[in-house]
């Protein structure tokens, strides 16, 4: 997964890392050619660096996130609100 520097990504595997929040959403900053995996298991694929943990951290695996889908609901709120009322009657 490729992100540009300031996307909204969302965490969805952080594997036990305390650092990560599973389902938090975090804003890239950087990125990196390889990212070191923890656990002794190594360097594996490019890594990505978060605004929120800072840059005094190894990267994280791109793989563990998904960019975040942002946008406003207050158009389908409305619409369950319109069905509900149907319902009702």
């Amino acid at each position: 997964m490729i992100f540009k520097p300031g996307q909204m990504i969302a965490c969805i595997n952080n594997d036990g890392n305390p650092l990560l929040e599973l389902k938090r959403v975090y804003t890239t900053h950087s990125f990196a050619p390889r990212a070191f995996s923890g656990y002794n298991t190594g360097f594996g694929p490019h890594g990505v660096y978060l605004v929120e943990i800072g840059q005094g951290n190894c990267p994280f695996y791109a793989e563990r996130f998904r960019p975040a889908v942002t946008g406003d609901i207050g158009i389908f709120r409305k619409l369950l609100r319109e069905r509900e009322k149907d319902e009702v009657r």
